[in-house]
Order: C-alpha cells, then structure tokens, then sequence
C-alpha cells in the first residue's frame, strides 16, 4: 500500500506543478529546493518564467531540471547555490543579466 501512496502523491504533486505553470505569468523569484518535475516541458512555461531573475538551488536537484531552464530563461540576475552539477555552468553562461 506504500507504493500507491507514494504514486500517488507524486501525480498531486505533478499536477499541482502543472497548474503552477499554466496560471502564474510573471514568476520572478523560483525555489528549485523541492522541485522533483520536469517543469521546463509543462506547456506555457515559456510564458511563466520569462522574466524569472532569482533562483534558489539548495538541495539536490535533477541536472536535467538546470539544462531545461537554461532554454527559457535568459534574464536571471542572481542564482544561489549550495551545491556544484555540471549543467548549472550551462545555465549560468546562457544569462544576461547575473551580477
């Protein structure tokens, strides 16, 4: 029975994303901490994190959550990070704006 408890709480938790990314507009500030779904494939993320220029990175994350971001994602001003992957130098390098 533990199994579908967890099945299911990982369907909520994808959904919840889901919605996150089809009803907010104008993020600006994103804690990656928890994030456990590909976000970045979510139909109208390009919209919900284009003017995103904060992110927080403070846990152990799926690389392939930074690489897909780093395609949507131009404007980011300051990233924090208690950890060290590979694909966060591809994020960093694609930004604009990081002071």
């Amino acid at each position: 029975m533990e199994v579908f408890k967890y099945l299911s709480n990982s369907f909520i938790r994808h959904e919840i994303y889901k919605l996150f990314v089809s009803e907010c507009s104008n993020i600006s500030y994103l804690d990656l901490g928890e994030v456990r779904h590909p976000i970045y494939q979510f139909p109208g993320v390009e919209i919900c994190l284009l003017n995103l220029n904060e992110v927080d990175c403070k846990s152990c994350l799926e690389t392939s959550l930074f690489y897909g971001i780093t395609h949507i994602c131009k404007l980011i001003e300051k990233i924090y990070i208690e950890f060290n992957y590979d694909n966060i130098a591809k994020l960093i390098k694609t930004q604009k704006r990081i002071k």
